[in-house]
Parts: structure tokens; C-alpha cells; sequence
């Protein structure tokens, strides 16, 4: 994750910040629901001091991609993602969807993401779960733990059905193609 990839932008009167804006209501999320949880920061500007008191255990992001096959390894080997979108994305309810979410449901694990206005598109429930608050989070890492065979089969089927290239690529196509007439 980048704590702050690029300066925050003002359109029409409205800011759009980085995940570092997005972060900070769940900076203290590991004290408040007693487990610790990982996080792969890049940044140069990410409070790394203050993550780790709060809880964070910190990877270097460089550590768990150097290859597609380490990156893969990583995803198996965690229990689901957590995953804080870009304020921008959120606050503009555009519909964002990390790339990273659908490799974790597609390892079979499943995600607890902030809402950017996916649901629209993506069912919800088993297997991605979406956030808007800490109490969000709470309720939905205790639903994973209680139900957690469930999560993973329903990460992986909607991995299947949505992210998948036999799915995803036909309709594509069909939609370029018919642009084209």
C-alpha cells in the first residue's frame, strides 16, 4: 500500500485525499479488536512508528512481490484482506475495485474492503464484506472468523464469476466490437 502516492486534488469544491486520509478512523483497528494484523506499507511518509504502536505489524511491499509467484504465496498464506481505499475513491463513490481484492478472492480469501460504490456491480455479503466505519470492521472480521470455510468458498466463486478472463473477456469484447459499428 502507498500511504501517499500523489498531492490531494480539489474539483467543483470537493477534496479527494490519499489512503492516508482514508486511514486514519482505523489507525488504532489492531488495539480495538485485540489481534494484529499486517500491513505492507511503501511510503517514504507512512507513520510507521505510530502503526506499530498501534498494533501494525509492517512488511515492505518490495518483501512480498518480488515475483508473481511470491505474491501469490503471500495471498495463500494470509487469512483475507483488509482493504482501505483512496479517499478520493471513496468520497466520489466511484465504483473502484483494487486489483489486489480480486487476487485475494481468487486465492479463495475473502475480503473486508471499504465501499467505493462496487456493490453495485459485485454482490456482497460471503466473501467480501464492505466497510464504512471501525464498528463495520469489527462486525465483519467477527463474521469472518465465525463463518470462515464460508468466506473462502464464496471469495473464490465470486472470483469465478466476475474476475474471471472466460467471464470478463467475452463481454469485453462484445462491447468494443459493437462500439465499432
Amino acid at each position: 500500500m502507498q500511504w501517499d502516492s500523489y498531492p490531494a486534488v480539489q474539483h467543483a469544491g470537493k477534496r479527494y485525499e490519499m489512503k492516508s486520509r482514508s486511514f486514519e478512523p482505523y489507525i488504532n483497528l489492531p488495539i480495538m479488536i485485540g489481534e494484529r494484523l499486517e500491513l505492507a506499507v511503501g511510503s517514504a511518509s507512512a507513520p510507521r512508528d505510530r502503526l506499530r504502536t498501534c498494533g501494525w505489524l509492517l512488511r515492505d511491499p518490495l518483501e512480498v512481490t518480488q515475483d508473481p509467484w511470491t505474491y501469490q504465496a503471500y495471498l495463500q498464506q494470509s487469512k483475507g484482506e483488509f482493504g482501505i481505499a483512496k479517499h478520493g475513491y471513496v468520497s466520489s463513490h466511484c465504483g473502484w475495485f483494487s486489483e489486489r481484492s480480486a487476487a485475494y478472492l481468487a486465492s479463495g480469501r475473502p475480503c473486508l474492503v471499504q465501499e467505493t460504490g462496487f456493490s453495485e456491480q459485485i454482490p456482497l455479503g460471503d466473501g467480501l464484506l464492505t466497510f464504512a466505519s471501525p464498528d463495520d470492521v469489527r462486525q465483519g472480521i467477527g463474521d469472518i472468523d465465525r463463518r470462515y470455510g464460508d468466506h473462502c468458498r464464496a471469495a473464490r466463486a465470486i472470483a469465478e464469476n466476475y474476475f474471471d478472463a472466460r467471464q470478463v473477456l467475452p463481454r469485453l469484447l462484445e462491447g468494443a466490437l459493437a462500439n465499432l459499428q
